[in-house]
């Protein structure tokens, strides 16, 4: 067996994880044992609402709008039928192993590689919290003109829209690591 540092070790070798569980009583190294993971449906609406409703709001306007309704409404169910069986297919397969997030990415990009995606998925996250916090700023600057008469700044509705929202997040989290000390 070749040394773990040299160049020619092999695949299952870079993607091997423990099988212990960390520390930490979270899971990143190891399946996540039966009755200590979240329901699927918790999963769901915290992907649903946290990272596609949104952008399905403003992707359906933006496609509604250029394409008109029947041609619209055709793409729609098209893509929306590839992305059921994918995700049927995905989920079918989580549900099997349970794995975690991070050792299924392990597994499927190697260690190096999968720190590198863990980076673009973080970076893309941060990038798309930049749009939600722009494109609702807007509404509220828009909101406040139009109902109170009170004219803002763009920069100053986005800027108050961001903060609300990561003292709402952060308020959660207090309150999730307050009723379940040794983390979700």
């Amino acid at each position: 067996m070749s040394d773990a540092r040299s160049p020619g070790r092999r695949r299952d070798e870079e993607t091997r994880l423990p099988s212990a569980a960390a520390s930490s009583g979270e899971y990143e190294f190891a399946p996540v044992p039966e009755g200590q993971g979240s329901s699927g449906i918790q999963i769901a609406l915290i992907i649903i609402g946290g990272t596609i409703g949104f952008s399905i709001l403003v992707m359906a306007a933006e496609i509604g709008g250029s394409l008109g309704l029947a041609q619209a409404a055709l793409a729609f169910t098209l893509g929306s039928l590839v992305l059921g069986i994918m995700g049927a297919t995905t989920s079918y397969v989580g549900a099997r192993s349970r794995p975690s997030a991070y050792l299924l990415t392990t597994f499927a990009f190697g260690r190096l590689s999968a720190k590198v995606a863990n980076v673009v998925v973080a970076a893309s996250l941060i990038g798309w919290y930049g749009v939600i916090s722009s494109t609702m700023g807007a509404a509220t600057q828009r909101m406040l003109l139009d109902q109170l008469g009170v004219e803002v700044s763009l920069y100053a509705a986005v800027t108050a829209v961001s903060a609300l929202m990561i003292i709402i997040a952060g308020d959660r989290q207090l309150h999730r690591r307050r009723d379940h000390p040794a983390g979700l």
